[in-house]
């Protein structure tokens, strides 16, 4: 799928786009990791077809890979509060549409 955002990425693939406490990240290395998420998600699918896909992660590279991950499937990305609240995890397993999730290890 060829989204604005990862055409603007791949022209800037070299360019830093996240750094964290233990490295930096280029675009290069965003769309690298996304792909492979976005393969795994899709698991011979062409299209999520706007499906809803839960994820579980910190914020940090894995946090936007995931999601630019889910974009370029075709799914509509989830995030998930890493600490939520007790009243918070009753509504969300009440709500909980999820087709497919990630964690974080």
């Amino acid at each position: 799928m060829n989204l604005p955002l990862i055409i603007r990425a791949e022209e800037h693939s070299e360019k830093i786009a996240i750094t964290t406490t233990d490295r930096s990240f280029t675009y290069r290395d965003l769309l690298h990791t996304s792909s492979q998420i976005a393969t795994h998600i899709l698991q011979n699918a062409e299209d999520l077809q706007e499906e809803r896909v839960a994820f579980l992660i910190p914020p940090g590279f894995e946090y936007v890979a995931t999601q630019w991950g889910i974009w370029r499937a075709g799914g509509i990305a989830v995030p998930l509060c890493v600490f939520p609240s007790a009243s918070r995890i009753g509504v969300c397993n009440y709500q909980f549409w999820s087709i497919d999730y990630c964690c974080s290890s």
